[in-house]
């Protein structure tokens, strides 16, 4: 009786990585994550704003001119010297369009319309400064597109946070150039927890300058495509929780990904659901991390990680945690000598029938707990070593 009970407690919560040691993975705690520089660009003089039909109630609204626009079904509401705010009298629904030169600052003009405006579109613009949570909810809490194309975006330093818990759908970031060496420095969490995201095109983004790109698609979850195979990492340090939980995705390239300045591969494919990742060309020499790298990737069949150079690795806790669906796993070349924690690499790697880890150092570890439980098919084991 109580052993039962003791036994099927510790089975419910083996296959998890305790919170205190993954917090990444809760990203509960994201939603209420407010720090100082995350903060989105402030307006002046925030007005309470008003419905789409308390605005058309305006007569000022009504009687705007339409003479820069093609479409007589669109109204110019409001415009400055960058932007023009249109509104569609066929589906009820208020745009934003922005050209020249585009600041990282929201003009107060824009107050009474934020909670109104459905489509942003910046074409044949220069933006200059940090875009850090400039499209988020607490910005623009009805977004549902963003197409920013032909555009300059050399200036840029920062997307952190960009579209960060937004409700949008539709993301086409294209054909922009640099004339000047990009400064674009942080995406982290620009598409985190963009739940409806569902179509996306980041093939303008020049990434080449970019340091972090820690949780940049965390729970993206709607995702069924992503074409990321021309963005250069080369100067990427951070790469934590990069696709954690995108777990529509039906493919994954990342084989020319440059990871030589990877320091950071915590949670990287957490909670992907395909069959096949290639990681074969990944250069890890810099990694120090690689805690819950492939953590409930239950799928997955197929890993080559022949090229792996885990010599700066410390910690593989969780490492491949419920990869359950992995059939073999050559781990002869890995050098182990500086690694403290293998708690629960293995666990419930339960199609495991042989592992070879002869080859393994394991005078610095200090936790191997759990190490290779609910390997129920694992009938040779080589820890000779």
């Amino acid at each position: 009786g109580s052993a039962n009970v003791s036994i099927a407690q510790e089975m419910d919560t083996t296959n998890k990585l305790p919170e205190e040691e993954l917090g990444s993975l809760d990203t509960s705690n994201i939603i209420a994550e407010e720090v100082a520089q995350d903060k989105p660009a402030e307006v002046e003089n925030l007005e309470e704003i008003p419905t789409t039909d308390e605005l058309m109630q305006n007569p000022d609204v009504r009687e705007q001119s339409v003479a820069d626009s093609d479409d007589p079904d669109l109204t110019v509401v409001s415009s400055g010297a960058y932007w023009t705010i249109y509104y569609n009298s066929a589906n009820g629904e208020y745009s934003l369009r922005m050209f020249g030169n585009v600041p990282s600052s929201k003009p107060s003009a824009w107050n009474s319309y934020l909670n109104s405006i459905k489509h942003i579109e910046i074409e044949e613009a220069t933006l200059t400064g940090s875009f850090a949570s400039y499209f988020r909810n607490t910005g623009f809490p009805v977004l549902e597109s963003v197409r920013i194309e032909r555009s300059n975006l050399s200036g840029v330093t920062s997307f952190e946070m960009a579209f960060y818990s937004s409700g949008i759908e539709k993301v086409i970031i294209r054909d922009n150039y640099y004339p000047e060496t990009p400064s674009l420095t942080n995406i982290s969490r620009m598409f985190t927890q963009c739940f409806k995201l569902s179509e996306i095109d980041v093939s303008g983004l020049n990434t080449s300058s970019v340091t972090d790109m820690g949780n940049v698609f965390n729970n993206a979850h709607s995702l069924k495509e992503l074409d990321v195979s021309n963005w250069d990492t080369s100067s990427v340090t951070n790469m934590e929780s990069m696709f954690l939980v995108c777990n529509s995705l039906e493919e994954l390239d990342v084989s020319n990904f440059d990871t030589s300045s990877v320091t950071n591969m915590k949670d990287m494919f957490t909670g992907l659901n395909f069959k096949k990742l290639d990681v074969s060309n990944f250069d890890t020499s810099s990694v120090t991390t690689m805690q819950a790298m492939f953590y409930n990737c239950y799928n997955l069949e197929e890993l080559d990680l022949s090229n792996f150079d885990t010599s700066s690795v410390t910690t593989m806790y969780g490492m491949f945690l419920n990869c359950n669906s992995l059939e073999e796993l050559d781990l002869s070349n890995f050098d182990t000598s500086s690694v403290t924690n293998m708690d629960r690499m293995f666990l419930n790697c339960n199609s495991l029938e042989e592992l070879d880890l002869s080859t393994f150092d394991t005078s610095s570890v200090t936790n191997m707990d759990r190490m290779f439980y609910g390997n129920e098919k694992l009938e040779k084991l080589d820890v000779s070593n």
